[in-house]
């Protein structure tokens, strides 16, 4: 059956963001914190990833915000929250982050390309917000490419999710087969996807799962799904 749409995983698929840049993002974020809460910044680093490396577990997207992160944290450093200094922190995170963001090999001609032929669609485990934001440093106007954007926000939970595909089902009223998935991991973004008939490409630096397709970057697969 005939590919109707398409979708997209987001973070490290369309585009990547730097380790430079991810350096830079938490050099500024952790000497601000540092600086206003007054809590040595050692503290405060350890204490974070800690953190983040117990929540990025949950499937829960309440817990796996940057904004809960930071409130376990201090309370964790018995230190009183201030939304205000947390809210100026995470801006000044992002705005670094987003600096740094570049565009994969050969994506922007590719999305350029299908726009013409398929719908297309974004499914992300990032939120609303910061993958508006994201796509929009990449892409301009994303609506000008992507009809439908499906975050952790839609699903209430984190991938890997069958609510995720679900929601693609649901918003294009589409057949399984009628639908290409597109992602940089097998399991977190195509493996559901396969399960339920969905056709499956993975863009990565190597082969993994059973995808459709297999390409390292959107110049190969452009050729591959011609």
């Amino acid at each position: 059956m005939k590919i109707k749409a398409i979708f997209f995983d987001a973070d490290h698929t369309l585009y990547e963001i730097p380790e430079s840049a991810k350096k830079k993002a938490y050099e500024k974020f952790f000497s601000f914190l540092s600086k206003e809460l007054k809590i040595p910044r050692e503290n405060l680093e350890k204490t974070f990833f800690e953190v983040i490396e117990k929540v990025k577990k949950s499937k829960k997207p309440e817990k796996r915000r940057r904004e809960y992160c930071l409130k376990k944290v201090l309370e964790k450093l018995g230190v009183e929250e201030n939304e205000n200094t947390n809210n100026k922190a995470l801006e000044i995170f992002w705005e670094e982050i987003l600096k740094g963001i570049k565009p994969k090999k050969g994506v922007l001609e590719f999305i350029q390309e299908m726009k013409k032929r398929y719908i297309l669609g974004i499914f992300t485990d990032e939120f609303c917000r910061i993958v508006e934001k994201k796509l929009e440093k990449i892409f301009g106007n994303r609506k000008k490419y992507f009809k439908f954007l499906i975050t952790p926000e839609l699903t209430r939970e984190m991938k890997p999710s069958l609510k995720f595909y679900e929601k693609i089902l649901e918003l294009t009223k589409l057949k399984p087969e009628e639908i290409l998935v597109v992602g940089d991991s097998w399991e977190r973004d195509l493996a559901l996807a396969k399960k339920i008939g969905m056709k499956t490409a993975l863009i990565a630096k190597e082969r993994a799962g059973k995808p459709e397709y297999f390409a390292k970057n959107f110049e190969e697969f452009r050729k591959l799904f011609k």
